[in-house]
């Protein structure tokens, strides 16, 4: 039996190329589609081996390239349309192939292998021209007349050199393969290349991930245009005018080629080029990743991404043709030539061409397939549902749920209408497919969380059985239309479902636990039930499996070997099978493949069984005698699934990767569809479409069950609880009756409330639950308290016990201030160790050091000669003298013990810092450094111990004062107001670990017993004290030890507080109404209670300054104590600046230790790469030199050439002359054997080449570069060989043999010169690709030699460098401070004196500048003077001159005559005399006025300031005797109430004078109480002031005075 191809459902919509004209090929599986779009027709190549990853074609040749899978596969060539097997090539693959491609002609094909080499092989026929490694795998492959690969990142150019085709091999073979190609390499950075294309113009289109358009010129070493676009361009195809593109916007865009400004534009218009001339918008989202002309380039092919193949019925664009462009189109272009050529782009042609569907497939995994009833049709799910019509291919429908929905089984009933589909959410979806161009979802089912692996229709169309393998249950749908798709319940199995089958009306199912199981279902009019229902199972155990299927009573297991093994259906109970033994041989077994099986599927008929295997084998199987039929169609990804049609005449069977694929088992293909005979069924079409959602989304049947249980359920609920609670009422009405008895019960009689309990039983059962649930509650609390506590302890030894000294604060008492000590870690053994051999180093090396300077021996360094005071830590002595390291070193002598040596402190081991200059001493610099910020830590903190100490001592003398304060503020009646100090939580740290009753925020609870415990102890507590109360034979022992004398002690301030009591009669009489002897008791009473006050206010001030004294000495002790911690505190700064500058130092250190490694690093790479360019130059001069002898080489075998066709022509001319016979023309025969014979027709082509370029397709973008190719690659025209009928008559027949002979060997030997001359001219190109690059090694050598030097003299320069730490005082960096961090890199250090020495030249010269423009200054006066000197002598001549001049012209009369004989000048000078005197006179007068006016001025303020005080006095008195007024208004409006109130009740009288008293021993008190002041005042100015009241009452010596 056969079983043949009915047709392909897939493409993998991976390379598509083109055989024919109308013939594309693609790889589907193990086969190749040769698919035929103009009359819709298939046919295949089926490939014998595992797999197929690649293929291509080329319609010149007409040839097919297969990439085999597997274990070093091969690259097959097929002809077309034969079908042969041409050959097979070793295309250095391990697995697989990533690429194919042949080249436009057809005469090389490319191939690329897998990882990790990724090795690029160049095929001619079965000769590998060329292989390199690309190590990297290649995205694309564009073979032209050079190879691009599209890599991630870059691309890369592979020229050819083609002379090596030509050329014999005997002179290829003495190249290296490394000759015959360059390769160039563009880079693209981050950015991603996607598709590319050669034109005729020399340029390389490139689209890129980021939106981007590159015309690269043909080497790649020049961009000429980048164009970015809103969006990715992911594939190209070239016309002779335009570039489509494919866009990610869901368009075909023509792009007008780029043209050079170099080559003749034929376009009319500016900025033509990459600019937008039409576009088609496409339906639906589609990335379509190839586009290519088909049908003589008259349609396009689109290629998507989603699956999809579509052709565009659009011809490509002819040859540019000047005399027929479009008038509009130069109309429109002019319009823009006026516009900026950035801005002139045009709104783009809308195409409204539609293109054809050829076919949509499948782009994901096929998951299973179902033929739907007695059709042709059948349904597919993968990333979606889809129903195909299987003799066409047609794909009719498709139907796609939310994103995250994933189909994983599928299903379908006889009639063809009903698909039931199971998701990996657990959801079963069933669809209305009676139409199958629109399926419709009818219903939606969630039975489970997990993935709903297997569905299984029962053979009655009745129920549905679903599973999943992630667990075990199994859910049953009841299936008919009329029930809804009811679900009826679960049946839980005794492992996880791998596979179900239906045996008539039972159900089997193969589990993961190697058992098949075999149970009754349940009854389709079963209820629906939440809890599992009941099932009886039966068990065989059998081989573990993947897919069982039932054939009658045997049960067929695929999975379980390579042959497929049969059992009967099972029969045995679980406890009749050991699991722990193998189990039993199978029933019977049918003969397999050479490897595993996976899948098994037995027709509806029963006479088939089709099996899957791992390799992709289909095996078809008679059940009857077991004939078998096997193909190996789905390669090495294996078979998928199996289905049979309800007819059995059809098989699908898919593959792991989107392959699908149905067989006719009848021998003859179908060649028309078969519609479903069944009619529409009127109960399925009345039920609604519904909207799909997600999965996660739709609730669990489960739930619904219980949320319909739940409402059934609710009015027996409420029947129940309503019966319910009037029993309890009639149970309440009881007890309350009783509870009314108790009360009136005796009391003998009466019981607790606690006692009154109905269920003792139940009572005594609550008790112990909650004793054992306390008990419980306390385990735990008992168990976390020790978990805290192991925690506690442990922490605790992480921190505070892995350190020598923790963290402590030292507070002052008044200011708040606090200081931290230093927290000093713990040294490890590995640190003593160190130190223990740095220390006897360091001890050997300085004996060392101090032996050479005995010996007068020469130092590397003399560090003194840097022993300038700016340097910090220059040398070991200048930490010797440090207060903190001298305290430290006195605490460690105390603590050395007896006869211990002493050891050298760490100060004295620093080295110096000028011999720090190996990585030995850097290293060994750092720890010492670290242990010397150890020393100053310890030093501190021996100072804030002591300070410790000290607070613990003046804590204890303000406590003992503090009671002495409490005493005299207790005695004085006044608040008890003390200073108590605050201790600070850190500054004892352990407390804080400490656990306090005032942590807890709840309060304990106590049980009973533990109340009646803790009472118990109260009460015996209170007993003793009792006992010891009563007991009085100590008081009694003590006072008859001491005779009876003791006395309570008495208070000696107890005058403060004791009052003297008057006698009633005092306050009640008048002094007129006592006797004398009341007046003398009064008298004496009043003396004695001043005298009484009066003490009582001395003792009273007496103890005020005591309590002053003992407050003020608090307060001193306090500020004291602050003024040492504030002193501390700014130890601690210095401190901390002492130990960041070591840390600082220790950076510095290490940052100069990894700089030396760094260098050194540095320095080794460099030499590596020197030698490795080094070696790579000598590679290339070698290879120059190679080439150059292999030129010379060629250009001998040319010049032998050239001298065996001499010889030929000399040899034919000697034996010519030899054997002259007469009427013989010997220049002629010397022509004919030179040239031939005379060729008329010279300029005609050759047929050969004409038939080659009528050959190509006008509407090739690429014709006119094959033609110029063809042309330019033609041979010059042969010279014909001599005939008899060339040669003269009446040549001898051994001449004419000869001649013929000589010329036959002369043109064999010529035609050998030009391939040689070609050969030489593609070497010598390769020759200068080469040099270039051995140039470019060179100038890289260069650099690099260069760089080295420079490393080699840092890191010598480098070697003895140190690196010096300097305190610089403020205001003498002169570097520009930079916001954040300033830059002291190229700062350099001056010295004061060298700052000094230089201001006093410049003052020096200063000064002498300043001197000479002095005199500069004077010569430009004294010249001034001069000049105006010499003006004035100017302006007094021309004055001189014009009063001679008014002279001479001046007319003499009298009184002139008068004036010039004398006469006349004493009037005048009288009158001038008069007038000054009266003038003298005004001025007199004016100042002894304004004199008489100042001293008025003067008196008047004198006399303003006298009646201003004066007045300011007399305000003072009114205020004073205001105020004396109104006292006295006050007293008398006092007195006079008195008064008025003893009139009107004599009884007042008494009260009167007693306020009259009162109010004058209270004045006489503040008589006293300012008396006494006084007097304190005088003697406290006695103290401090020299007194000069008493003076001598006459002068002793008369100079006294």
């Amino acid at each position: 039996m056969n079983f043949e191809l009915q047709s392909c459902l897939s493409c993998n919509c991976g390379p598509v190329s083109v055989v024919e004209n109308d013939t594309i090929v693609y790889m589907v599986a193990n086969s190749v589609v040769l698919w035929n779009v103009s009359n819709n027709s298939k046919d295949f190549i089926w490939h014998n081996s595992l797999g197929i990853t690649t293929c291509a074609a080329n319609p010149r040749n007409n040839l097919i390239a297969v990439g085999e899978e597997g274990n070093k596969p091969k690259v097959c060539i097929y002809s077309y349309p034969g079908k042969n097997l041409i050959r097979s090539l070793d295309g250095w693959a391990t697995v697989m192939y990533t690429a194919l491609a042949f080249n436009r002609a057809g005469d090389l094909l490319v191939t690329v292998g897998d990882y990790p080499n990724y090795t690029l092989c160049v095929w001619e026929n079965d000769k590998m021209l060329i292989a390199v490694k690309l190590l990297k795998e290649p995205m694309k492959l564009i073979v032209h007349d050079s190879i691009i690969i599209l890599l991630k990142h870059e691309i890369k150019l592979l020229k050819i050199y083609q002379s090596f085709s030509d050329t014999p091999q005997v002179l290829n073979d003495e190249l290296k393969e490394e000759h015959r190609y360059s390769i160039k390499t563009f880079s693209l950075a981050e950015i991603i290349p996607l598709d590319a294309v050669f034109d005729k113009y020399g340029n390389i289109y490139v689209s890129t991930s980021a939106g981007e358009l590159i015309v690269l010129k043909n080497n790649l070493n020049e961009t000429k245009v980048v164009q970015r676009f809103d969006f990715r361009i992911i594939s190209m195809v070239l016309t002779h005018r335009y570039l489509i593109v494919a866009t990610s916007e869901n368009k075909l865009q023509w792009l007008n080629i780029y043209i050079p400004p170099e080559e003749q534009d034929p376009r009319s218009g500016k900025n033509l080029n990459l600019r937008v001339y039409k576009e088609l918008s496409l339906d639906d989202k589609q990335d379509i990743i190839q586009l290519m002309f088909i049908s003589g380039h008259n349609k396009l092919l689109m290629i998507g991404a989603q699956g999809k193949l579509q052709l565009l019925n659009t011809p490509a664009d002819p040859p540019f043709n000047p005399d027929e462009e479009d008038p509009e189109k130069d109309e429109d272009d002019d319009q823009n030539e006026d516009e900026d050529e950035e801005e002139s782009y045009r709104k783009p042609k809308v195409m409204t061409v539609t293109p054809q569907l050829l076919g949509q497939y499948h782009i994901g995994a096929i998951k299973k397939v179902i033929g739907l009833g007695d059709s042709t049709q059948c349904a597919s799910i993968g990333e979606d549902l889809r129903v195909w019509e299987v003799v066409t291919g047609e794909n009719l429908m498709q139907y796609s749920s939310p994103e995250d929905v994933e189909y994983c089984s599928l299903d379908g009933n006889l009639h063809g209408n009903l698909v039931f589909v199971g998701s990996v959410g657990g959801v079963v979806r069933i669809f209305d497919v009676s139409n199958r161009v629109v399926g419709r979802l009818i219903c939606l089912i969630r039975l489970t969380e997990n993935p709903i692996d297997n569905l299984a229709l029962s053979p009655d169309q009745k129920l549905l059985a679903a599973s999943s393998s992630k667990n075990s249950e199994l859910h049953f749908i009841e299936s008919s239309v009329s029930s809804k798709f009811r679900v009826i319940g679960l049946v839980v199995l005794p492992g996880k479902t791998i596979s179900i089958a239906w045996a008539a009306k039972q159900l089997v199912v193969l589990l993961n636990t190697g058992i098949i199981v075999i149970f009754d279902p349940p009854k389709s009019d079963t209820p629906s039930q939440i809890d599992p229902l009941p099932a009886i199972f039966k068990y065989r155990h059998v081989d573990e499996g993947t897919c069982i299927s039932v054939n009658g009573n045997k049960i067929y297991l695929a999975g379980a070997g390579k042959d497929l093994h049969v059992y009967k259906l099972p029969d045995q109970d679980m406890n009749e099978i050991d699991l722990r033994k193998l189990p039993p041989e199978p029933f019977e077994f049918i003969n397999g493949d050479k490897v595993q099986t996976t899948i098994v599927c037995v027709s509806p008929s029963l006479k088939h069984a089709a099996i899957g295997c791992v390799d992709g084998t289909i095996k078809i199987v008679q059940v009857q005698n077991l004939n078998q039929n096997l193909k190996q169609v789905h390669g090495s990804s294996g078979v998928q699934s199996l289905t049979f049609s309800a007819d059995s005449s059809l098989l699908f069977s898919t593959g792991h990767e989107r392959d699908f694929f149905s067989w006719h088992l009848n021998g003859k293909a179908l060649d028309r569809p078969i519609q479903s005979s069944q009619s529409e069924d009127p109960a399925l079409e009345a039920i609604e479409s519904i909207t799909d959602i997600s999965d996660l989304k739709i609730l669990l049947a489960r739930t619904i069950l219980m949320e319909s249980k739940a409402k059934s359920e609710g009015r027996e609920v409420e029947r129940v609880k309503s019966k319910l609670k009037s029993r309890m009422q009639e149970i309440q009405d009881k007890l309350v009756a009783m509870l009314k008895a108790n009360e009136k019960a005796p009391d003998l009689e009466k019981l607790d409330r606690d006692e009154f309990v109905l269920d003792l039983a139940n009572k005594v059962k609550i008790e112990n639950q909650g004793k054992e649930a306390a008990k419980k509650l306390k385990d735990e609390a008992k168990k976390k308290n020790l978990a805290q506590e192991l925690l506690q302890q442990r922490i605790k030894i992480k921190t505070l016990d892995s350190m020598e000294v923790n963290s402590r604060i030292l507070s002052a008492f008044l200011s708040g201030q606090i200081v931290y000590n230093y927290t000093i870690r713990k040294l490890t053994t590995a640190e003593i160790a160190r130190l223990k051999k740095i220390r006897a180093f360091r001890v050997i090396e300085l004996k060392e050091q101090d032996a050479r300077k005995e010996n007068n021996q020469e130092e590397i360094i003399y560090y003194e000669d840097f022993a300038v005071d700016w340097i910090i830590g220059k040398r070991p002595e200048d930490w010797r003298n440090h207060p903190l390291l001298i305290s430290l070193e006195e605490k460690r002598n105390s603590q050395r013990k007896e006869g211990e040596l002493k050891p050298i402190p760490e100060w004295e081991l620093i080295y110096p810092a000028p011999l720090i200059y190996t990585p030995s001493r850097k290293r060994i610099q750092i720890f010492l450094l670290s242990m010397l910020c150890r020393a100053f830590k310890e030093g501190f903190n021996t100072e804030f111990e002591k300070l410790e100490l000290l607070k613990e001592k003046q804590i204890d003398l303000i406590e003992e004062k503090n009671v002495l304060i409490v005493e005299k503020q207790k005695e004085l009646n006044t608040a008890i107001n003390i200073f108590k100090h605050k201790i600070h939580n850190l500054e004892n740290p352990i407390k804080m670990l400490e656990v306090k009753d005032s942590d807890f925020t709840v309060e304990k609870y106590l049980s009973k017993e533990e109340r009646d415990e803790l009472e118990e102890k109260r009460k015996k507590e209170e007993e003793r004290l009792r006992l010891l109360n009563s007991d009085d034979s100590k008081k009694k022992a003590l006072v008859q030890m001491m005779n009876g004398t003791i006395e309570n002690k008495k208070n000696n301030y107890s005058l403060l507080t004791e009052k003297m009591v008057k006698e009633e009669w005092m306050d009640k009489l008048t002094i007129h109404e006592m006797t004398e002897e009341q007046r003398q008791k009064l008298k004496d009473f009043e003396e004695k209670e001043k005298k009484f006050m009066e003490d009582r206010e001395k003792l009273r001030k007496i103890l005020e300054g005591e309590l002053k004294k003992l407050q003020g000495e608090v307060s001193e002790l306090c500020k004291n104590f602050d003024t040492k911690v504030k002193d501390l505190f700014l130890q601690r700064l210095d401190t901390d600046y002492e130990i960041y500058q070591m840390e600082l130092m220790m950076a510095r250190l290490s940052l100069s230790i990894l700089s030396d490694e760094k260098r050194k690093f540095e320095v080794e790479l460099l030499r590596e790469k020197q030698s490795q360019i080094e070696k790579e130059v000598k590679e290339k001069e070698d290879s120059i030199r190679e080439l150059n002898s292999h030129i010379e080489y060629v250009q001998s075998k040319i010049k032998s050439c050239q001298d065996d066709s001499k010889a030929v022509d000399n040899r034919f001319k000697n034996n010519l002359e030899k054997e002259a016979q007469p009427g013989i023309d010997q220049n002629k025969l010397k022509n004919l054997l030179k040239n031939g014979p005379d060729i008329r027709d010279k300029g005609n082509k050759n047929p050969e080449v004409e038939k080659l370029i009528k050959n190509l397709n006008e509407l090739d973008p690429y014709t006119p570069w094959e033609t110029e190719k063809i042309i330019s690659s033609q041979p010059p025209i042969p010279s014909k060989e001599l005939t008899e009928a060339d040669l003269p008559a009446g040549l001898p027949p051994y001449l004419a043999d000869r001649l013929i002979n000589d010329r036959k060997k002369k043109l064999e030997i010529e035609k050998q010169i030009p391939q040689l001359q070609k050969h030489i001219k593609e070497v010598e190109i390769h020759k200068k690709w080469v040099e270039k690059k051995c140039q470019n090694m060179q100038d890289k050598l260069r650099e690099v030699v260069v760089e080295l030097r420079t490393k080699e003299e840092e890191n010598i320069k480098q070697k003895y460098n140190t690196e010096l730490l300097l305190k610089l005082k403020q205001g003498i960096v002169e570097v520009p401070q930079q916001p954040v961090v300033t830059d002291y890199s190229d700062a350099i250090l001056i010295h004061n004196k060298v700052v000094k020495d230089k201001n006093d030249k410049i003052k020096e010269i200063g000064e002498g500048k300043v001197k000479t423009l002095e005199e500069i200054a004077k010569f430009k006066i004294d010249l001034a003077k001069v000049q105006w000197r010499e003006e004035l002598l100017k302006l007094e001549t021309a004055d001189y001159k014009a009063s001679e001049g008014d002279l001479k012209m001046l007319r003499i009369d009298k009184r002139l005559q008068n004036i010039l004989a004398g006469r006349g000048l004493d009037e005048n000078q009288q009158m001038a005399e008069r007038i000054l005197n009266q003038i003298n006179h005004l001025y007199e007068n004016t100042e002894k006025r304004v004199k008489q006016i100042n001293e008025k001025k003067i008196s008047l303020q004198k006399t303003i300031t006298d009646l201003t005080r004066d007045n300011e006095i007399l305000e003072n008195e009114v205020y004073e005797m205001e105020r004396q007024e109104n006292q006295r208004e006050s007293l008398l409006k006092l007195r006079s109430t008195i008064s008025d109130q003893a009139r009107d009740d004599p009884a007042g009288k008494f009260k009167q004078i007693a306020t009259r008293r009162k109010m004058m021993d209270m004045i006489e008190q503040y008589r006293e109480e300012i008396e006494f002041l006084n007097d304190e005042l005088d003697r406290l100015r006695a103290k401090t002031f020299p007194s000069f009241a008493h003076l001598q009452a006459h002068v002793d010596f008369p100079d006294e005075y």
